[in-house]
């Protein structure tokens, strides 16, 4: 995650930076278990849904909200891999300059 990002959009640093280690970093059980399969889903490939991650998961959400949440990671890393393959890149800069005076339309402050 991109932490100018993160920060304009009020995300703490502990939490972005506790990603790469979900363990240690400031989460509830229930987003721990949501960052494993995440992690499952977008690093490992040969990954089959089962065990003690599927016992956690299901203590934490219900079968609707792991299967919305499995498909939309599914559609996300999968546009990735598209976007990978095809050498597809963005059309703007991802982090763009601003202009004095102009609205910042991710915090709806004005640029100084």
């Amino acid at each position: 995650m991109n932490l100018a990002w993160a920060r304009r959009n009020g995300i703490p640093e502990e939490r972005v930076r506790g990603i790469e280690d979900p363990e240690r970093g400031p989460f509830t059980p229930r987003e721990r278990a949501i960052l494993r399969l995440a992690e499952l889903m977008a690093h490992r490939s040969d990954a089959v849904l089962e065990g003690a991650v599927l016992e956690e998961l299901r203590r934490e959400l219900s079968d609707e909200e792991l299967v919305e949440l499995g498909m939309y990671f599914a559609l996300v890393t999968g546009f990735q891999k598209f976007n990978s393959v095809f050498r597809i890149f963005p059309a703007c800069e991802l982090e763009p300059s601003r202009s004095s005076g102009e609205t910042d339309l991710t915090s709806g402050s004005r640029v100084e």
